[in-house]
């Protein structure tokens, strides 16, 4: 009776034990952030421009930024470095202000974002990319009606449940008309950027 009782035990300690390593592992399994996932979010950014020649306007900028991302990697990379590879496109509306005239263009940029692991809900990232604009412009820096974007920046991800964040961010972008207009000294900004993510398979 005792060795029978005992083994119900061994047993049971058994089951128990699996049963918390399957939820540890269903719980590894739901990383948001893994090759495969897909990524959906609405964001925008305020921006004002800087380090351009005297003379010129200051330009304030409003962006409207949704994007579509697919996480291209699982985690990789040593120590502080490893993370995980995005590639984001993300449609633009922008409407930007010097005092003396404003415009409103859209556009298209490709970016690559590096999410670093981080530690629980809190994943920060550095991003890069270039896009187009197209719209007619009435600035002092560019006149043309098609002009590209560089941007690049940090960020964080603060994960309010296993497929949804918050998103907060800088980013430094270049805007000119890569010389395709005569007169093209281009409008660098410094760009404060908030959004939310919902990440799927």
């Amino acid at each position: 009776m005792t060795t029978g009782g005992g083994r119900r035990t061994w047993v049971g300690g058994l089951l128990a034990a699996a049963a918390t390593l399957g939820l540890a592992a269903g719980t590894c399994a739901a990383d948001p952030i893994a090759a495969g996932v897909r990524d959906v979010g609405l964001g925008g950014a305020v921006s004002i421009s800087h380090g351009t020649e005297d003379g010129f306007d200051t330009v304030t900028g409003l962006q409207l930024l949704p994007h579509f991302g697919l996480v291209v990697s699982d985690t990789l990379g040593p120590g502080w470095l490893r993370g995980n590879l995005e590639a984001l496109l993300e449609p633009t509306l922008m409407h930007l202000d010097s005092g003396v005239g404003t415009s409103t263009v859209v556009g298209l940029s490709a970016l690559a974002r590096w999410i670093f692991a981080g530690r629980g809900r809190l994943r920060p990232y550095v991003e890069a990319g270039a896009g187009m604009l197209v719209g007619e412009t009435a600035l002092q820096q560019t006149d043309c009606n098609l002009n590209f974007v560089l941007h690049a920046g940090p960020g964080i991800l603060v994960f309010l449940s296993d497929r949804t964040a918050l998103t907060a961010g800088y980013r430094f972008q270049h805007i000119s008309n890569g010389s395709q207009c005569s007169f093209n000294p281009g409008i660098n900004s410094s760009a404060l950027y908030v959004g939310v993510n919902y990440f799927f398979r």
